[in-house]
């Protein structure tokens, strides 16, 4: 089933998330050579996407903000976020942002995504994807089939609309 693929795949991820890091402790040559030959077997044994979000994972696998790894640290960000928002403090943290300190601006500890200008029905995952669907975290905390599912939607609401200038979505970049 998808729940078991994604769970596989989650694990393994972080699995070799936690390895790669790891490695850059390592300094002897031949423990590199073994390390890398196993990752490479393992990954032969992997479906297509397994593999290609353990290369993501590798060419991306330090978040930009470190510290803000734990939802309780970027929560603790929003002690003075405006408690009239749209999007409620712990749908952002969950998400992964962090609070700017100025208006509604979040910015995402992994990928370093900046998003404002919220509006009531911005649905926090979704604006995540939409502006960048290659975040390693949103990848990992939701998976390569919603991060498709969203960029899908959207697409499908652009083309509806004729290609015109109109907004798809109300959350900007900052």
């Amino acid at each position: 089933s998808s729940v078991v693929s994604y769970c596989e795949t989650f694990t393994l991820a972080a699995s070799v998330l936690f390895a790669i890091r790891q490695l850059k402790r390592i300094a002897c040559d031949f423990k590199t050579n073994i390390f890398i030959r196993c990752i490479k077997m393992n990954l032969l044994k992997c479906s297509t996407d397994c593999r290609s979000l353990v290369r993501l994972v590798h060419e991306k696998s330090d978040p930009e903000y470190p510290q803000y790894t734990s939802f309780l640290s970027r929560l603790k960000t929003f002690d003075s976020h405006p408690p009239r928002s749209y999007q409620d403090k712990y749908s952002l943290a969950e998400c992964g942002f962090i609070y700017s300190g100025t208006k509604d601006l979040v910015q995402c500890y992994y990928c370093g995504l900046l998003l404002v200008n919220w509006g009531e029905n911005d649905e926090v995952w979704q604006q995540h994807v939409v502006h960048n669907p290659k975040c390693v975290y949103v990848l990992l905390y939701k998976g390569a089939q919603f991060i498709t599912n969203v960029k899908n939607e959207f697409n499908d609401i652009r083309n509806n609309r004729g290609n015109s200038n109109d907004q798809v979505h109300r959350c900007k970049t900052e």
